[in-house]
Protein backbone atom coordinates (compact mmCIF):
# COMPACT_ATOMS: atom_id res chain seq x y z
CA UNK A 1 0.00 0.00 0.00
CA UNK A 2 2.66 2.35 1.06
CA UNK A 3 4.93 1.60 -2.47
CA UNK A 4 1.52 2.05 -4.75
CA UNK A 5 0.62 5.88 -2.70
CA UNK A 6 4.21 6.78 -3.52
CA UNK A 7 3.68 5.80 -7.64
CA UNK A 8 0.59 7.53 -7.45
CA UNK A 9 2.36 10.62 -6.06
CA UNK A 10 5.23 10.60 -8.70
CA UNK A 11 3.02 10.05 -11.24
CA UNK A 12 0.70 13.27 -10.31
CA UNK A 13 4.29 15.45 -9.94
CA UNK A 14 5.27 14.23 -13.49
CA UNK A 15 1.60 15.63 -14.68
CA UNK A 16 2.19 18.79 -12.59
CA UNK A 17 6.08 19.18 -14.26
CA UNK A 18 4.83 18.09 -17.83
CA UNK A 19 1.56 20.65 -17.39
CA UNK A 20 3.87 23.67 -16.06
CA UNK A 21 3.94 26.58 -18.57
CA UNK A 22 7.17 27.49 -20.54
CA UNK A 23 9.51 30.35 -19.38
CA UNK A 24 9.95 33.60 -21.51
CA UNK A 25 12.91 32.13 -23.36
CA UNK A 26 15.36 31.38 -21.20
CA UNK A 27 17.31 28.80 -22.05
CA UNK A 28 17.67 25.87 -18.91
CA UNK A 29 20.93 26.18 -17.07
CA UNK A 30 22.62 23.77 -19.49
CA UNK A 31 25.57 24.80 -22.36
CA UNK A 32 25.07 27.52 -24.50
CA UNK A 33 26.93 29.13 -27.06
CA UNK A 34 27.12 32.23 -28.99
CA UNK A 35 29.41 32.54 -31.86
CA UNK A 36 30.64 36.24 -33.43
CA UNK A 37 30.89 37.40 -37.39
CA UNK A 38 34.47 37.15 -37.77
CA UNK A 39 36.33 40.40 -39.21
CA UNK A 40 33.95 42.93 -36.82
CA UNK A 41 36.40 44.46 -34.67
CA UNK A 42 36.40 47.70 -33.94
CA UNK A 43 40.13 49.27 -34.30
CA UNK A 44 40.66 52.73 -32.17
CA UNK A 45 41.80 55.96 -34.38
CA UNK A 46 45.34 56.22 -32.69
CA UNK A 47 47.77 56.23 -35.38
CA UNK A 48 50.88 54.77 -32.64
CA UNK A 49 50.71 51.75 -30.71
CA UNK A 50 49.82 48.14 -31.60
CA UNK A 51 50.10 46.56 -35.25
CA UNK A 52 46.73 45.87 -36.94
CA UNK A 53 47.42 42.27 -36.95
CA UNK A 54 47.66 42.63 -32.97
CA UNK A 55 44.74 44.56 -32.57
CA UNK A 56 42.61 42.53 -34.33
CA UNK A 57 43.59 39.26 -32.62
CA UNK A 58 40.81 39.87 -29.71
CA UNK A 59 38.15 39.35 -32.75
CA UNK A 60 35.05 37.24 -30.76
CA UNK A 61 34.97 34.21 -32.65
CA UNK A 62 32.71 31.91 -29.37
CA UNK A 63 31.45 32.03 -26.63
CA UNK A 64 30.44 29.15 -24.66
CA UNK A 65 29.11 28.79 -21.38
CA UNK A 66 28.32 25.69 -18.73
CA UNK A 67 27.35 24.50 -15.46
CA UNK A 68 29.96 22.52 -13.67
CA UNK A 69 29.81 21.92 -10.10
CA UNK A 70 29.81 24.70 -7.73
CA UNK A 71 30.10 27.03 -10.90
CA UNK A 72 29.82 28.09 -14.01
CA UNK A 73 32.27 27.87 -16.79
CA UNK A 74 33.11 30.81 -19.04
CA UNK A 75 34.88 29.76 -22.46
CA UNK A 76 36.18 32.67 -25.02
CA UNK A 77 37.67 31.82 -28.31
CA UNK A 78 39.28 34.65 -29.84
CA UNK A 79 40.79 34.68 -33.35
CA UNK A 80 44.45 34.58 -31.51
CA UNK A 81 45.50 34.09 -27.84
CA UNK A 82 48.92 35.89 -27.87
CA UNK A 83 51.93 34.95 -25.81
CA UNK A 84 52.89 38.55 -25.49
CA UNK A 85 53.39 40.78 -22.32
CA UNK A 86 53.63 43.95 -24.56
CA UNK A 87 49.55 44.22 -23.90
CA UNK A 88 46.57 42.35 -22.69
CA UNK A 89 44.00 40.92 -24.59
CA UNK A 90 40.68 41.42 -22.64
CA UNK A 91 37.23 40.18 -22.31
CA UNK A 92 34.85 41.16 -19.94
CA UNK A 93 30.86 39.98 -20.08
CA UNK A 94 27.98 42.01 -18.86
CA UNK A 95 25.33 40.26 -16.76
CA UNK A 96 22.07 42.42 -16.41
CA UNK A 97 18.53 41.02 -15.87
CA UNK A 98 15.96 40.55 -19.36
CA UNK A 99 14.14 43.82 -20.69
CA UNK A 100 11.57 44.80 -19.26
CA UNK A 101 12.45 43.00 -15.70
CA UNK A 102 11.61 44.92 -12.47
CA UNK A 103 15.00 43.41 -10.85
CA UNK A 104 17.73 45.56 -10.47
CA UNK A 105 21.04 43.30 -9.74
CA UNK A 106 24.27 43.72 -12.16
CA UNK A 107 27.12 41.38 -12.26
CA UNK A 108 30.53 41.76 -14.21
CA UNK A 109 33.36 39.14 -15.08
CA UNK A 110 36.85 40.07 -16.62
CA UNK A 111 39.89 37.85 -17.75
CA UNK A 112 42.50 38.32 -19.65
CA UNK A 113 45.28 36.17 -21.17
CA UNK A 114 47.97 37.66 -20.27
CA UNK A 115 46.88 38.48 -16.49
CA UNK A 116 45.18 35.04 -15.48
CA UNK A 117 45.61 35.64 -12.01
CA UNK A 118 43.79 38.86 -11.77
CA UNK A 119 40.27 37.82 -13.63
CA UNK A 120 37.42 38.52 -11.06
CA UNK A 121 33.78 38.18 -10.59
CA UNK A 122 31.54 40.64 -9.09
CA UNK A 123 27.39 40.20 -8.58
CA UNK A 124 25.51 43.53 -7.20
CA UNK A 125 22.37 41.82 -5.95
CA UNK A 126 20.70 45.02 -6.02
CA UNK A 127 21.26 48.60 -6.87
CA UNK A 128 21.89 50.40 -3.97
CA UNK A 129 25.79 49.35 -5.01
CA UNK A 130 25.86 47.95 -1.28
CA UNK A 131 24.65 44.67 -0.99
CA UNK A 132 27.00 42.35 -3.42
CA UNK A 133 29.41 39.14 -3.66
CA UNK A 134 33.14 39.58 -4.73
CA UNK A 135 35.09 36.49 -6.43
CA UNK A 136 38.06 38.26 -6.92
CA UNK A 137 40.67 37.17 -7.66
CA UNK A 138 39.87 34.35 -10.14
CA UNK A 139 42.31 32.31 -12.31
CA UNK A 140 41.34 32.30 -15.59
CA UNK A 141 43.42 29.25 -18.06
CA UNK A 142 44.67 29.52 -21.94
CA UNK A 143 44.10 27.10 -24.51
CA UNK A 144 46.46 28.41 -26.82
CA UNK A 145 45.75 25.39 -29.66
CA UNK A 146 42.45 26.63 -29.74
CA UNK A 147 42.65 30.57 -28.81
CA UNK A 148 40.53 30.05 -25.77
CA UNK A 149 40.31 31.90 -22.84
CA UNK A 150 38.65 29.82 -19.62
CA UNK A 151 37.33 30.90 -16.13
CA UNK A 152 35.08 29.31 -13.88
CA UNK A 153 33.11 31.73 -11.86
CA UNK A 154 31.80 30.27 -8.31
CA UNK A 155 27.83 30.17 -8.17
CA UNK A 156 27.96 32.55 -5.73
CA UNK A 157 28.92 35.53 -8.03
CA UNK A 158 26.52 34.81 -10.32
CA UNK A 159 22.48 36.20 -10.18
CA UNK A 160 19.77 33.41 -10.24
CA UNK A 161 17.03 32.99 -13.05
CA UNK A 162 17.06 35.25 -16.45
CA UNK A 163 20.21 36.50 -17.47
CA UNK A 164 21.63 38.62 -20.65
CA UNK A 165 24.87 38.40 -21.22
CA UNK A 166 27.51 40.47 -23.39
CA UNK A 167 30.31 40.46 -24.36
CA UNK A 168 33.21 42.46 -24.81
CA UNK A 169 36.90 41.89 -26.26
CA UNK A 170 39.79 44.89 -25.94
CA UNK A 171 43.22 45.34 -26.63
CA UNK A 172 44.68 47.61 -23.71
CA UNK A 173 45.93 47.04 -20.43
CA UNK A 174 44.15 44.90 -17.65
CA UNK A 175 42.70 46.38 -14.38
CA UNK A 176 44.38 49.62 -15.45
CA UNK A 177 43.10 52.95 -16.66
CA UNK A 178 46.79 53.73 -18.14
CA UNK A 179 45.68 53.80 -21.78
CA UNK A 180 42.38 53.66 -24.09
CA UNK A 181 42.03 50.66 -25.96
CA UNK A 182 43.26 50.05 -29.15
CA UNK A 183 40.61 47.73 -30.66
CA UNK A 184 37.71 45.89 -29.35
CA UNK A 185 35.02 43.72 -30.28
CA UNK A 186 31.30 42.66 -29.17
CA UNK A 187 28.86 39.93 -28.64
CA UNK A 188 25.85 39.23 -27.14
CA UNK A 189 23.45 36.09 -26.64
CA UNK A 190 20.38 36.62 -28.73
CA UNK A 191 17.90 35.87 -25.61
CA UNK A 192 18.27 35.27 -21.78
CA UNK A 193 19.96 32.34 -20.34
CA UNK A 194 19.91 30.57 -16.63
CA UNK A 195 23.76 30.31 -15.07
CA UNK A 196 22.66 28.59 -12.02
Amino acid sequence: MKIRSHVVALALLGSVVAAAPPTSGAVAPDAVSVTDRAGDVRIARRATGLPRAQRTSIDLRRVDVEPIADAARFTVRLRTVLRTRAFDQMVFLRLVPPAGSSETWSGDIGMSAQRRDLAYANYFTDGSGTSYEVCDPLRARVRHRTDEIVLDVPLRCLPEGEVLVKVLSLTGYFRSDAARPWSQDRARFPAPIVLR
